[in-house]
């Protein structure tokens, strides 16, 4: 037999290895019990960044059908635009409060706008280019028998390989008389993302852009452009999309912790090698790499222009106008390189399309001012003011009867014929 003393040991230490397991498990649901209220506390002053963003096997992604969303990012940092705005997302994934009719209702002049977030517009919905140019038309040619309809179908971080999907096989149903495609100069980049799942029909036309999984994936995509992405990467990554209390603990307290106008690495993620440039294409010199990224992105907006020329379209190009491409830098020369507008400018001349010179429509007006007049503070998209603006280079452009962008009848009957 044991001596009874080493029995006791025994029983005494199975005892604290209990109580060590209880305390350890309690300790969990305790701290899994406060993650969980902190993250609902945290819910309440910040969102996660995709919360109103759906993955989409052809378009790549999408906004939610259905959703009301306000938006008040602005707000801190710009205390002209105080008050949030909201946006709502029709079933079709568009900004719009009602649903777009199928097939076209015969009164109706249906122009569809394609583009990024500068398209779908960091304003209120009724102060959108798209809902500028509607109202303007309606109260311009009140007697000519026509409904005008401007639907507005911007959707962040869109380029051409998703402006042709979305056309030839979404829009191309709701029998559009005018497309008008606002290139922004991010697309280059965002087009060269795109081609890691692109897939393509017989004839070398967009047919799919899948999304991709970025866990399995090389790369992360930040406000630079295409980063590396190690493992910590990877969990900062996770707790971005999933953890509102990250996503407090990381935004940006004052104006000078927020990102600078011109764009830089996400927090977390400079240590990260660029892959990358987003903003390739506005430099003053190109690399090869850039050449043949932006001879893919210009074939791409040949071949939407082919396709509507074919179903009998009126197809217009644009392109979006940064400040940097306004703003003096060394040299003699703006940060920023026009080019972009100039190739997009040239290929609308070679396909025989519109062209509407945002670029040069502003300016007289952007150029040698401060970055805030006309765009919100530490960031690229217009304010209200901007977007204005901008918006009137496009209602310009309508009203030109020289551009033929609206009925025939519309132009006699602005000119009392």
């Amino acid at each position: 037999m044991e001596p009874v003393g080493q029995d006791k040991s025994k029983v005494t230490k199975g005892k604290r290895l209990l109580f060590a397991t209880v305390a350890g498990v309690l300790g969990l649901i305790v701290v899994a019990f406060l993650v969980i209220v902190l993250e609902f506390v945290a819910s309440f002053h910040v969102a996660l960044p995709a919360d109103e963003i759906v993955r989409d096997a052809r378009l790549n992604h999408a906004w939610l059908p259905g959703r009301t969303w306000t938006h008040d990012r602005w707000a801190k940092e710009n205390p002209e635009f105080p008050d949030p705005y909201t946006h709502h997302y029709n079933s079709q994934g568009w900004i719009e409060t009602y649903d777009i009719k199928k097939p076209k209702p015969a009164d109706t002049f249906r122009v569809f706008y394609v583009g990024d977030s500068f398209t779908e517009g960091c304003v209120p919905m009724d102060e959108s280019v798209a809902s500028r140019l509607e109202t303007r038309l309606a109260e311009e040619f009140p007697h000519a028998g026509l409904r005008f309809e401007i639907i507005n179908t911007g959707t962040a971080s869109y380029s051409p390989v998703i402006y042709y999907i979305l056309t030839r096989y979404f829009l191309s149903e709701y029998s559009p008389d005018v497309v008008v495609v606002n290139v922004d100069m991010t697309d280059e980049f965002d087009d060269w993302k795109y081609r890691r799942t692109l897939i393509l029909d017989p004839e070398g036309n967009p047919f799919a852009a899948p999304p991709r999984d970025l866990y399995e994936s090389e790369y992360v995509d930040t406000l630079q452009g295409a980063v590396r992405l190690t493992a910590m990467g990877k969990l900062r990554l996770f707790l971005a999309e999933n953890s509102f209390i990250y996503n407090y603990l990381t935004q940006p307290r004052t104006a000078d912790d927020a990102t600078p106008s011109l764009p830089s690495p996400q927090p977390g993620l400079t240590e990260d090698t660029l892959v990358r440039s987003r903003w390739a294409w506005c430099e003053h010199e190109w690399d090869d790499e850039t050449q043949a990224n932006v001879e893919f992105t210009l074939d791409m907006l040949r071949r939407l222009a082919a396709y509507c020329r074919g179903q009998g379209i009126r197809l217009v190009l644009t392109g979006v106008p940064h400040f940097e491409q306004y703003d003096p830098g060394p040299n003699g020369r703006t940060r920023w390189s026009a080019r972009p507008h100039d190739e997009i400018r040239k290929l609308a001349e070679e396909v025989g399309c519109c062209y509407i010179d945002s670029y040069g429509g502003l300016q007289a007006t952007i150029a040698g001012t401060q970055h805030h007049q006309y765009y919100y503070r530490n960031d690229m998209h217009f304010n209200p003011i901007g977007n204005a603006l901008w918006a009137d280079v496009h209602i310009r452009a309508f009203l030109d009867p020289e551009n033929r962008l609206l009925p025939g009848t519309a132009y006699k009957q602005d000119q009392g014929q």
